[in-house]
């Protein structure tokens, strides 16, 4: 084996590290942004998560690596770097789904609430089943904090028809009903809310909030 080969098969196992410990190297690479010591692990995550790019030198076209540098980048802070590997994975493959939500995500932390929404309306435009029900809420959410309630009802009434057992959909439009002051609509909703979802703490705080407001 010469010495690229090698380096190639490295690179292609730290990617499949990273893809099988996800939820830890992210949780990890939190604490390393933050500028904790973390663990044995946690160097381990650091120094393969810095090879991600040695990846991306050997393989650019690999729109995959691409979205995983940028999961490390957005879990850090590091937006403008995110939605630049995101766009570039997108550019890649433009079934990269998954890519456009976190895009949006990224735009809306740094205020680029009219640049998120756009990411959404393209991932929207591209499916046609159930999938489009998280975009419709992750639009809905975004529309909400411009103050444009009804369109971001629209949106989640659009995501609960797709997937009626959601509960996060049915909590996000009772909210966005007791900012409109629709309180008999957002209690309904919250009730639902909670009886898909009896953990959520937060619609359960909402829906009292709404019965006292609309009285009852």
């Amino acid at each position: 084996m010469n010495k690229n080969d090698k380096k190639a098969e490295e690179l292609e196992a730290t990617t499949e590290f990273l893809k099988e410990n996800e939820k830890e190297v992210v949780e990890l690479w939190r604490v390393i942004a933050q500028g904790g010591e973390g663990n044995n692990l946690a160097a381990l995550v650091r120094e393969k998560a810095a090879e991600i790019g040695d990846a991306i030198k050997l393989d650019p076209g690999n729109a995959d690596l691409h979205a995983e540098r940028a999961k490390f980048y957005f879990s850090c802070g590091k937006f403008d770097e995110a939605i630049s590997d995101y766009n570039e994975a997108i550019r890649l493959d433009p079934k990269q789904i998954g890519a456009y939500m976190f895009r949006g995500m990224c735009c809306e932390a740094k205020g680029l609430y009219e640049q998120a929404l756009m990411g959404y309306d393209e991932a929207i435009g591209m499916l046609n089943d159930h999938r489009a029900a998280v975009f419709y809420g992750a639009r809905g959410n975004c529309l909400c904090k411009l103050n444009r309630h009804d369109e971001a009802i629209a949106d989640y009434t659009k995501a609960i028809a797709l997937l009626p057992d959601d509960a996060t959909a049915r909590g996000d439009r009772g909210c966005a009903y007791m900012k409109r002051g629709a309180w008999e609509k957002a209690v309904a909703d919250l009730e639902k809310a909670v009886e898909l979802r009896p953990q959520d703490d937060t619609a359960r705080r909402n829906l009292e909030i709404a019965r006292k407001k609309g009285g009852s």
